[in-house]
């Protein structure tokens, strides 16, 4: 119903490196899963050696399990002559719900970037419209009350990769941002404008010149902010709040009473889903590529840190 392909792949200035991603949201796993692997469609080799005899089911069930972010994914498939690609596979219940709550902050991070829609759905649209409203508003508490575009796109790209086991282990490349923004810098502009013509009316961001944007930085209007945000992420702030302060809040207003206090529990919520996720995910790849093909992806991951973008 739904797929898009994402990662330095498709940027326009590709490394010769670059692995293409692709994410699939589909209406029943299982019952993808069993016509992927089918003689019919010969792609039974895209799975490990223990999912090709353990069938579509338990791939499904692999799938869909709490453990991870409901993501399957098959990695470094041959394709065309010399390139590999890497899917993954989501159910579109998943999928929404992750737009919605950000409860494993998976798909809904790769979506609040720019990537190339393969098959749209209407609903699929429609929930991550608000998803990327969710990202700038969660971009804008990371900021100083001035910042550039460049810096803001910045903030946006990097919210998903805070606590990502990825990087803690250094197999992403440590300015990954950077050249991510730079290289997509119209079409990040084509994605945010919407959002942020808006908040120029709501007058939560001023200023006209690119090079310098402005926040209303009250704490009344960061705690307006606080308020938009997804359920999960605002409860994992008010954790912070109680731990570190230990005082219990119904509101963003006591988290917002200082702009430091407020990025360290938006930094802390977001590691504490991310690592989660990105750790299970991680694990749960051992078991759907295989050991093998696992390290194999992961060795070339790293040796991406090295090659000139």
């Amino acid at each position: 119903r739904f797929a898009f392909a994402y990662g330095s792949g498709t940027w326009p200035q590709r490394s010769r490196m670059a692995v293409l991603d692709f994410v699939l949201a589909v209406d029943s796993a299982e019952e993808w899963h069993r016509e992927n692997m089918s003689a019919g469609f010969g792609n039974l080799h895209h799975y490990s050696w223990i999912m090709q005899r353990l069938g579509p089911a338990v791939v499904a069930s692999v799938q869909q399990s709490s453990f991870g972010a409901k993501m399957y994914y098959n990695a470094l498939v041959p394709w065309r002559a010399r390139e590999t690609i890497k899917y993954g596979v989501i159910s579109i219940r998943d999928l929404l719900q992750d737009l919605g709550e950000w409860r494993d902050f998976y798909v809904s991070g790769r979506l609040q970037k720019p990537v190339q829609i393969i098959l749209d759905d209407p609903e699929v649209s429609a929930a991550n419209r608000k998803n990327v409203e969710n990202a700038a508003t969660a971009a804008l508490l990371t900021l100083p009350e001035e910042f550039s575009e460049s810096g803001f796109y910045e903030a946006v790209a990097s919210l998903s990769y805070i606590g990502d086991i990825r990087i803690l282990f250094h197999a992403e490349d440590p300015n990954k941002i950077k050249k991510m923004v730079s290289a997509n810098l119209e079409s990040f502009r084509e994605l945010y404008s919407p959002v942020l013509a808006e908040m120029r009316d709501q007058r939560i961001i001023g200023g006209g010149n690119r090079d310098r944007w402005k926040q209303t930085f009250s704490i009344s209007a960061r705690a307006r902010l606080i308020q938009r945000l997804p359920g999960t992420l605002v409860s994992n702030m008010r954790m912070f709040e109680t731990r570190t302060h230990g005082a219990s809040t119904q509101s963003g207003q006591n988290i917002c009473m200082d702009p430091l206090r407020c990025h360290e529990a938006l930094r802390w919520s977001l590691r504490k889903i991310v690592f989660r996720s990105s750790t299970a995910q991680a694990m749960k790849g051992l078991l759907s590529a295989g050991v093998l093909r696992s390290t194999a992806y992961v060795l070339r991951k790293m040796s991406k840190r090295r090659a000139v973008f």
